[in-house]
Parts: C-alpha cells; sequence; structure tokens
C-alpha cells in the first residue's frame, strides 16, 4: 500500500520538518480516541484511546512531497471495515498543524458475487440465445456495470467465443471475455451477442460458460482458462433431428409387406447419435380399403376411428433405442385382413429452445405398410390347349382364373 501527498506551510515557506500520520478503524469516529482502534505501526497491532502516529518519508530533498509504504496492516483483515486516515505537519518552528486533516474510507478487498442462473450445467439446447444471471458487491463497493463479462468455450478445441468476428477463433486456451449488460435495478445480468444457429456453433458438441464481475475498486477475480474448461456451466448444443424406423411387423422402407397372420407387436429402432438423448418415440396407425382410400386412425381403444386425429400421441414402451409396443387382445382383433395399414414412428430426443420448449422432432419419419391378408386364393377355371378331356401327354397352354376374396389382392 502507499499513502502520499504534498504538504506546505502558507505563512513561513517550504520549512516543514515532518508529516505524521494516524490510522484508526471504529463504527463512530466521532467518538476517538476513546472508542477508536488505532494502528501500532511496528507493533502491528491494534490499541484502543491512544493516537499512535507514523512519521512519513520525505520525497525528495523537503516535505513539500512524502509518503508512507511500510508498516500497513492487513487490507484484507479489514474487508468491510471503516478506516480513517489523520495527518499532521510540523514546522521548523515546532509549530503542529491546528486543523488535522482526515480522511474516512470503507475497505474493500472482496470480489464481486456473480452467478450464472441461465443456462443449468449439463444442459440441452437445439438452440440457446441467452446467458444470464445475477451480479452483487454488498457491502462492498458496488459492482461495476461495464465490467460485467461472459465467456463461451467450445469444448473440443478448447477455443473463444469472439462477439466481433461471430466465430470460435481464438487461440486454444485464449479467453474472449465480452461484457454483458448489468441491469442495476434486478443485480441482474444477460449476455446475448451470440447465436447457436451460427455454422461455428457445431451440433452435438459441449461448450462452457463462465461469468466475471469487476467491482468499482477494481477487484476482479482470477478465472484462468483451465477454470473454464473444468469448471465452467456445461452445455451442448444440439441441432440434429433423431430418427427412428418400425421394424416389426414390418420394415418401414417404402415397400408393402403382405401379412397371414395376427401380430401382436409393434417394434422398432431410434437414435439421436451423440446429440442430447432420445426423450421419446410416439406412434400413429392408420388403415385404408380398396373400397375406401380415406385413411382411419387408430385411437388404441375401440379401433380405427374416422373422427379420431393422426397425431403422434402413443409412446412406445422402453428402451427407446429398441422400442416397442405390445398389443392386447382386443388391439389384436382390430386388426382384420383385407385393409392397407401404415404404421409411422416419431422419435424426440432431449434438446429444448431458449425459451425451453423441445424442438427436436423427428419429421422425416420412416412408414412401415402391410396388409393382412387370411383368405386362401380359389382356383375357379383351368384349360388346357388339348382337345382331350381326359389325357394329357404333352400342353402347350394351360390357362385359368382364381379369386382371393375379402382380401386386397
Amino acid at each position: 500500500a502507499l499513502i502520499s501527498g504534498p504538504a506546505n506551510d502558507n505563512l513561513g515557506g517550504i520549512n516543514l520538518n515532518k508529516v505524521e500520520l494516524a490510522m484508526s478503524t471504529s463504527t463512530n469516529f466521532s467518538n476517538c480516541p476513546g472508542q477508536c482502534a488505532y494502528w501500532t505501526w511496528a507493533g502491528s497491532s491494534w490499541t484502543y484511546g491512544n493516537e499512535y502516529r507514523k512519521t512519513a518519508t520525505k520525497v525528495g530533498a523537503d516535505w513539500s512531497q512524502w509518503k508512507q509504504d511500510a508498516d500497513f496492516p492487513s487490507w484484507s483483515a479489514l474487508d468491510g471495515k471503516m478506516v480513517q486516515l489523520q495527518f499532521w505537519a510540523t514546522v521548523e518552528a515546532g509549530n503542529v498543524t491546528s486543523v488535522v486533516y482526515k480522511t474516512t474510507f470503507t475497505v474493500d478487498t472482496s470480489n464481486a458475487v456473480s452467478t450464472a442462473t441461465f443456462p443449468g450445467s449439463l444442459s440441452y439446447f437445439s438452440s440457446l440465445l441467452r446467458i444470464s444471471g445475477t451480479a452483487t458487491d454488498s457491502p462492498g463497493s458496488g459492482v461495476d456495470t461495464s465490467k460485467v463479462e461472459a465467456a463461451i468455450e467450445r469444448e473440443d478445441d478448447q477455443k473463444y467465443w469472439n462477439p466481433v468476428t461471430q466465430n470460435f477463433d481464438s487461440g486454444v486456451g485464449a479467453i474472449i471475455w465480452s461484457t454483458a449488460p448489468y441491469y442495476v435495478a434486478g443485480s441482474s445480468w444477460a449476455f446475448t451477442d451470440f447465436n447457436t444457429a451460427d455454422a461455428d456453433f457445431l451440433s452435438d458438441k459441449w461448450y462452457r460458460v463462465k461469468e466475471r464481475v469487476t467491482d468499482l475498486v477494481g477487484n476482479v477475480p482470477v478465472i484462468v482458462h483451465s477454470d473454464i474448461h473444468n469448471n465452467g456451466i456445461r452445455v451442448k448444443i444440439d441441432k440434429n433431428l433423431p430418427v427412428s424406423v418400425t421394424t416389426a411387423p414390418a420394415l418401414g422402407a417404402g415397400a408393402t409387406s403382405y401379412l397371414n397372420y395376427n401380430f401382436s407387436t409393434i417394434a422398432g429402432t431410434a437414435s439421436d447419435g451423440s446429440g442430447s438423448g432420445l426423450r421419446q418415440v410416439m406412434l400413429r396407425v392408420s388403415r385404408s380399403s380398396a373400397a375406401s382410400q380415406t385413411a382411419q386412425w387408430y385411437n388404441w381403444i375401440t379401433g380405427f376411428d374416422p373422427g379420431y386425429s393422426g397425431n403422434f400421441d402413443t409412446p412406445a414402451d422402453l428402451p427407446l433405442a429398441a422400442w416397442l409396443k405390445m398389443l392386447t387382445g382386443t388391439q389384436i382383433s382390430h386388426f382384420g385382413e383385407g385393409y392397407r395399414y401404415e404404421i409411422q414412428a416419431q422419435a424426440a430426443d432431449n434438446a429444448i429452445n431458449t425459451a425451453g420448449a423441445y424442438t427436436n422432432y423427428e419429421t422425416a419419419y420412416t412408414t412401415a405398410v402391410f396388409v393382412i391378408d387370411f383368405t386362401t386364393p380359389t382356383i375357379e377355371s383351368l384349360t388346357f390347349s388339348t382337345s382331350a378331356l381326359n389325357y394329357v401327354y404333352t400342353t402347350a397352354i394351360a390357362s385359368g382364373s382364381f379369386s382371393d376374396p375379402s382380401a386386397a389382392g
């Protein structure tokens, strides 16, 4: 610490022979010296009731400039306390200044307290447009509203977001601190100078977020790259949609399958790659016939209902990566022969947007198409090319007709 200043004798010129100072702490300096604790300087302790004066060091040939830069107490031990400095000047004639100069201040050696409240750590976002939190410095000097800052690291290559270039283009581990507007009324801050839709925010990657705040006397926490890389709030950006496919009773590959049995299980697979992970797989089933091409949707209770919506509202059972849906006996009976059935699955993952809504729903879903046909085809006529009615040795052509009643054909 350093205390310095000028001194002069307004009546007799620069003929001072010393400058003295005393340091005290109290909650009511009007009751000094009795209720003030004074620093003993060389004794390195505090004592009540006695002014311990310390002679400063002159700077140069005379006392027109002076300083005191040693024997101070630990400032951190005085954090939050009020301190008063008193000064006396003595001339060569022995006169001591009749008016003691005083200055009183509150010691602030603590950093402001800041917290990032959004997003939460280990969260997944399809889009993120805001990082926000709180900052206070009570009972300190207060938050420097121009020195609330945030940094975003891309974990894989350890580069930092640059709002100027809108890219992750720092050197490896070179933190880029960006100013975040501070709102005094709510002791809150928000950083929005980024957009995860930018191509440099790679999908299915982890990112780290960290904030820091400087107070009005310049106290700022020391934060290095390893602090952010190891302990920053961890967020994954997932801009890719999950996928699913039905594998039973028919493969969702576009071709029509024909079944001659009652099936009891709808099954399939789903994946979200290295994204946020599967959250759900929802199903819908429709039925149509040769007589009516209008699809009827399955309501899973009473059967195929012309008034039922075609929403994905029936969940598949776990595990989602190899999902299935077991049918009850009643549900099995709803799937009669002679109809064309379509099954579609829609997967969704755990990514949300800034508002907290789930957004990653599969849109390019596959369709499993099948026809149920229990009826055996019937041969109705058979004709040979020979004229003999009962004996055939060779024939060039055999022809006839058959039917497949009540089935899809």
